[in-house]
């Protein structure tokens, strides 16, 4: 994907990136090329189209997020998808990166001070001890999650972290809908937002998932 296809593409999303924002997914990429030849941020395969496989289907999440300055805490992150994405793309957002691998988190760390994003911070702990932590609990607005586990464990996983009204983001597979099955009738409030085709024809649906409403 050139630089023009990629600025195209994500204005189709009606995000538009400045020269800035270019340059900082222009060091993410060449990042993660370097760093991915001693951990495994993104398959081979990959490697030559992380600006579609993995930069634009971050991106689509963006068109959900409330407006402002909000916090929002990446679960299970991993090369920073789609935390960072959506950090240089919404500045004004407060996003942590939870990620307990060791060499993932290095690398979290290693990008954060590359890129200087203000407000762009790295959690290294599992999701279970952090969500039982006072400092994280009852704090996000947003929880995002991509490529992680099933809907049920993400959102039993999320749920603690997030602010009263607060919703888990979560970027899944064609798979979404049975999953969504799997909470039944005593579940949360769960919702389809999106579903749109990636470079392989398959599905990336956007799923919406918060407390049920009183």
């Amino acid at each position: 994907m050139t630089d023009q296809e990629f600025l195209a593409t994500a204005e189709a999303l009606s995000i538009t990136l400045s020269d800035e924002q270019a340059v900082l997914f222009d060091r993410y990429e060449a990042l993660l090329r370097t760093w991915s030849g001693r951990v495994r941020l993104v398959s081979r395969g990959d490697r030559d189209r992380i600006r579609e496989r993995h930069f634009i289907d971050s991106l689509r999440l963006i068109p959900f997020l409330p407006r402002g300055e909000i916090s929002l805490l990446d679960l299970g992150s991993g090369a920073g998808f789609p935390g960072v994405p959506v950090k240089i793309a919404r500045p004004e957002v407060k996003v942590v990166l939870l990620e307990s691998a060791r060499m993932k988190g290095l690398f979290l760390n290693h990008l954060a001070g590359e890129l200087s994003l203000d407000g762009l911070s790295v959690l290294p702990e599992r999701a279970e001890s952090a969500g039982a932590c006072a400092e994280h609990r009852g704090r996000y607005d947003i929880v995002t999650a991509r490529a992680v586990g099933s809907l049920p464990l993400l959102w039993r996983l999320s749920s603690g972290f997030l602010k009263s009204g607060g919703e888990l983001l979560a970027l899944k597979g064609p798979g979404a809908l049975r999953e969504i099955a799997q909470f039944g009738c005593d579940g949360p409030d769960v919702s389809v937002e999106s579903i749109a085709p990636d470079s392989d024809h398959k599905n990336t649906v956007v799923v919406r998932v918060s407390g049920r409403r009183e």
